[in-house]
């Protein structure tokens, strides 16, 4: 019985975890696709994408794009353009290149930046991918409207933050669960109030392993009644490794069906029992507190929901 008992420990052990033991999120602001008139390219679109995301990350505001409520949105105007009668000709492009950060929700626009760069090349596509090139993003102005931008954000939740806890709280009570934690994960930590934010994404999570811990626990005995063979064993534990973290209600009815379980499983295939050691230990590594977990779930629904506005297609 030992690969038994060490694989509930594995599955069981982040339940004895301190909720406390969390690191906040982080504000975010996610570099889109550029927003222009002309078709740039796919090269000079994707060149521009690294050259936001690059200031973004060095600005500590790049992450996960699937909790971010704010976008970086690039707008290209050509504000003129001539092209010689020359053999070969040659393009000459000046374009306006605005930055806007949008709320994505609202389509609010909390701060823009606008520069202008002019360029040639030996047609009109070749200079505004010139253009881009010249465009220098990593300068002191641009990271002080990056700044700007930040603490604008910062202010917009403070004010919101009783609102969106409130508004979270309904929706888990709704059953909900990856609205209402999807709406906290957004909220960056480094407002004053998120110690708010922290004890609403407790409550939610609890609320959500109550109904789904259960649930799971349920589906594995299914499972091996079904097929109580070495596949059944297998199918049983996948389930009952997506547990969520947290989950203490049950521990001795889980403790006591992985032990039945155990006894026919490493019987008949213990390759298949080393391989679930394996994989619960990788996940007990990796979800190591009660709000990454939370933002499993959060990053779940997000992934699952179209963007709130058309035209701002994150990259």
């Amino acid at each position: 019985m030992m690969k038994a008992t060490y694989l509930l420990f594995s599955i069981l052990a982040i339940a004895c975890l301190s909720p406390r033991l969390i690191s906040a999120q982080g504000l975010t602001i996610a570099p889109a696709h550029v927003v222009s008139d002309y078709n740039l390219g796919d090269k000079t679109d994707h060149l521009l994408g690294q050259k936001m995301k690059r200031v973004l990350t060095s600005s500590g505001l790049s992450s996960e794009s699937e909790l971010s409520r704010f976008a970086l949105v690039p707008h290209i105007t050509i504000v003129d353009e001539h092209t010689s009668a020359t053999v070969p000709p040659k393009t000459t492009m000046q374009l306006s290149v605005t930055f806007d950060v949008t709320d994505m929700q609202t389509g609010n626009v909390f701060n823009s930046y606008e520069i202008t760069v002019q360029s040639k090349g030996t047609n009109k596509a070749n200079a505004i991918h010139h253009s881009v090139t010249a465009l220098s993003l990593d300068t002191p102005e641009f990271k002080s409207f990056i700044g700007r931008s930040r603490s604008r954000i910062n202010d917009f939740y403070e004010s919101q933050v009783d609102n969106l806890v409130a508004l979270a709280r309904t929706h888990a009570k709704q059953g909900e669960y990856g609205l209402a934690l999807y709406l906290l994960s957004e909220v960056p930590g480094s407002i004053a109030s998120y110690g708010k934010v922290i004890s609403a994404i407790e409550e939610c999570y609890d609320l959500y392993i109550e109904v789904r811990a259960p649930q799971l626990l349920r589906q594995a005995e299914a499972t091996w009644a079904a097929s109580p063979n070495a596949t059944g064993a297998r199918k049983a534990m996948e389930l009952l490794q997506e547990i969520p973290a947290g989950y203490k209600k049950y521990d001795k009815q889980v403790s006591a069906f992985i032990d039945k379980v155990a006894k026919k499983a490493i019987a008949d295939d213990n390759r298949t029992w080393d391989f679930l050691e394996r994989e619960a230990e990788r996940r007990h590594l990796e979800r190591i507190s009660t709000l990454e977990a939370a933002r499993d779930v959060a990053v779940a629904y997000a992934l699952n929901q179209p963007q709130p506005i058309n035209n701002i297609i994150l990259w």
